[in-house]
């Protein structure tokens, strides 16, 4: 018995990865097992990138029409068809309305232009820029 125990102890095979592997590899660079890309890193370069464009590059100015059917005053979502105040930057187009006499009471609005096709309009301010 003690023939078959010797044996099948001289048969055994070493580890696969032996344990000394991180002390006999110390300081040497192995090319085969460092990834060449890392889809992480692209993600996060990729959304820093994005972030940065959106932080830097101004809001698109939109065109609002006024309609009037609230009140007089700019600041009113429900006068503009859009449903949305102006804001910098915005063209604003004043056509036939409901409401002829019209108030920016936006403070520090700055627009990029504002278009007049219909007549008769009287145009109130907080102040001019």
């Amino acid at each position: 018995m003690n023939a078959e125990v010797k044996s099948s102890a001289a048969m055994q095979m070493p580890p696969i990865f032996p344990t000394d592997l991180p002390t006999r590899l110390k300081g040497v660079i192995c090319h085969e097992l460092t990834p060449r890309f890392a889809p992480g890193a692209f993600l996060g370069a990729a959304t820093l990138l994005g972030l940065m464009v959106l932080t830097v590059m101004p809001g698109w100015a939109a065109v609002k029409h006024w309609q009037g059917d609230v009140n007089g005053n700019w600041n009113t979502a429900g006068n503009w068809l859009e449903n949305a105040v102006p804001v910098n930057g915005d063209e604003l187009n004043f056509s036939a309305a409901t409401r002829y006499t019209i108030t920016n009471n936006i403070a520090g609005l700055r627009l990029d232009r504002i278009v007049f096709t219909g007549g008769g309009y009287l145009v109130r301010a907080r102040e001019w820029r």
